[in-house]
């Protein structure tokens, strides 16, 4: 059988099949002591993919550090970026605001790839700050997927905030943001989207855009 530090090697292998296999081996049968090989995979490797599943090992076991978090959400290659917010993505708790703020800048960024798994990642931790990022991010026209994956994360966050109307309140009430809120919550199925999608059709009649044969799906 290989050692923590010829596994971590293969995760620079080409074949994407043998970097898994070995990432999970790393993770399954080494256990802790493939932890310091992968930090010097992190820290050292110029192969963009072994550092992407370097990562996802430390992550596993011992969870990526504050310094190694930020190191990572610079590094020059997308497919790093991407794996680093997929595993913190993951992470049930982001704890202090250090990594959604992370998570907000590379959703700004330029690379879509990068933008869509933020997008995916803000869709699994709610808070009031993510949504006026997501409704601020324009995704190419051509692009539908990203942009229904931010429709999915807006829905997520409003749906799991709660108080709809307070959260269009605080943001402003602006038009096109109450178009959007009732758009989204559409795919909500509880009384507090029924409530606000009700609202909206009652105080701006001449706006209504949800379509007709849907006003009354949860009411």
């Amino acid at each position: 059988k290989l050692s923590a530090e010829q596994l971590v090697e293969k995760l620079a292998d080409a074949n994407i099949t043998v970097r898994t296999l070995a990432t999970n081996e790393l993770v399954d049968r080494m256990g802790k002591q493939a932890v310091e090989p992968a930090r010097r995979a992190l820290a050292e490797s110029s192969i963009p993919e072994q550092r992407a599943h370097a990562l996802w090992v430390v992550e596993r076991l011992a969870g990526l550090t504050p310094e190694e978090i930020r190191a990572l959400a610079s590094d020059p290659t997308a497919i790093v970026r991407v794996h680093l917010v997929r595993a913190l993505g993951e992470r049930p708790d982001w704890g202090t605001s250090e990594v959604r703020s992370i998570i907000l800048d590379l959703l700004a960024g330029a690379d879509p790839f990068v933008q869509r798994v933020s997008a995916e990642a803000l869709g699994r931790h709610p808070h009031l700050d993510n949504i006026n990022a997501l409704l601020g991010v324009k995704p190419a026209e051509q692009d539908t997927h990203f942009a229904h994956t931010i429709q999915i994360a807006l829905r997520n966050n409003l749906r799991d905030l709660g108080s709809i109307q307070q959260i269009a309140q605080t943001l402003g009430n602006r038009l096109a943001l109450l178009d959007r809120f009732a758009e989204v919550s559409l795919g909500i199925p509880n009384a507090d989207a029924g409530s606000f999608i009700l609202a909206y059709l009652q105080f701006h009649p001449d706006l209504a855009r949800v379509p007709l044969d849907r006003r009354a799906e949860y009411f």
